[in-house]
């Protein structure tokens, strides 16, 4: 009986290219770490990033009671404008190690998903390819350091003062935003937003382009990347930090 995923050895130079664009992203990975690191930001998911020297609590407006940030309550609140809430500025020192293990682990944690979607479309995995899309998910890392830098400390706590942050849930709650606030907050956030989006539009052009898929099934390979790589991520993570 022969198993579904095929193993076969590359040519040496072909080994040699791979070895050198995996050796090559693994800079930005560790590039990735330190700038959040720096900037005091956490990776919750290989797909996103979160300022890590904010903690927003959030109230009913009109019991005063503090609530758990559940979408949907969040949501209902919102629409009877009795949300409320409070911002907390903390100064953590930068956590090099932690935040470079985090990026590590997104790294393995996309890698392996991508290994997986792949193989549930062609039924078939070389070595070559495994390696290849080692290097993919390490090129993929590269928007989540300047996603980091969207978030950082640097950008949406200048001087650590909480006027941005406190505008930008303003702004979500449609309630009104002093001029000189608005534009600050939008083109901060837009970047974050554009990072995010490059995220999923270079995954499914990579996938497209290395391994022949089609529209629909490069789609269905970045979905399954997508909920495969933020349980695997998660999983890991709880054990780590146990």
């Amino acid at each position: 009986m022969k198993l579904p995923i095929k193993f076969a050895f590359a040519p040496e130079e072909k080994v040699r290219n791979l070895s050198f664009a995996l050796l090559s992203s693994t800079p930005i990975v560790v590039a990735t770490g330190i700038i959040a690191g720096a900037a005091r930001v956490e990776l919750p998911s290989p797909f996103g990033v979160r300022q890590a020297a904010v903690q927003v609590f959030f109230y009913d407006g009109l019991s005063g009671e503090y609530i758990s940030p559940n979408p949907a309550q969040l949501l209902s609140l919102t629409l009877q404008k009795r949300l409320g809430y409070e911002a907390e500025i903390y100064r953590p020192k930068p956590n090099f190690v932690g935040a470079i293990l985090q990026s590590l682990l997104a790294w393995l944690s996309l890698w392996i998903a991508l290994g997986l979607s792949v193989w549930l479309f062609k039924r078939s995995l070389t070595t070559s390819q495994w390696w290849h899309l080692g290097s993919m998910a390490g090129s993929v890392m590269i928007w989540r350091l300047l996603q980091a830098l969207t978030v950082s400390c640097w950008l949406w706590l200048p001087n650590w003062r909480s006027d941005l942050v406190l505008a930008l849930l303003d702004i979500v709650q449609g309630y009104p935003v002093s001029a000189n606030l608005v534009w600050p907050v939008l083109w901060r956030g837009s970047l974050w937003l554009l990072t995010g989006t490059a995220t999923f539009v270079h995954i499914f052009i990579a996938l497209r382009r290395s391994f022949s898929l089609s529209c629909r099934g490069s789609l269905a390979s970045l979905a399954i990347t997508y909920f495969a790589a933020r349980l695997i991520y998660t999983l890991a993570t709880a054990q780590f930090w146990r």
